[in-house]
């Protein structure tokens, strides 16, 4: 079950390790927004708990963020940007501040999600 909403949470959990380890900040934000959302159904609720907790991801993170935000483009506009203020907010957790790395896969995710630097004020 790939729906466009797991994809969204598959893309947080790769942000969530894009700097080497997730944060129990960043853990419980998705968590909370897994358990929150109304949009999905108990079998995407719990592919989307299963990503959370799967393992670290391994690979070019920043490719694999670029495709699956490239698919997440059928999304409205407004859902586009919400999703990457959510990712830059997500990324902030913690210490605060974006590494390179997490800069390099927020730029991916912004070009994936089609957003030009404009429409993207949340900052990386």
């Amino acid at each position: 079950m790939n729906t466009l909403q797991v994809e969204a949470v598959r893309l947080l959990v790769l942000l969530a390790w894009s700097d080497g380890s997730m944060a129990l900040e960043e853990e419980q934000a998705i968590q909370c927004l897994i358990t929150g959302s109304k949009s999905l159904g108990e079998q995407e609720r719990a592919e989307a708990l299963r990503l959370l907790h799967a393992e670290e991801a391994t690979g070019d993170t920043g490719a694999h963020i670029h495709s699956i935000a490239s698919a997440l483009r059928l999304c409205p506009e407004v859902t586009r940007q919400l999703l990457y203020q959510t990712a830059v907010l997500l990324c902030r957790l913690g210490d605060g501040d974006l590494s390179t790395t997490e800069q390099q896969h927020l730029a991916a995710l912004r070009s994936g999600l089609n957003l030009g630097v404009g429409q993207s004020s949340a900052g990386s």
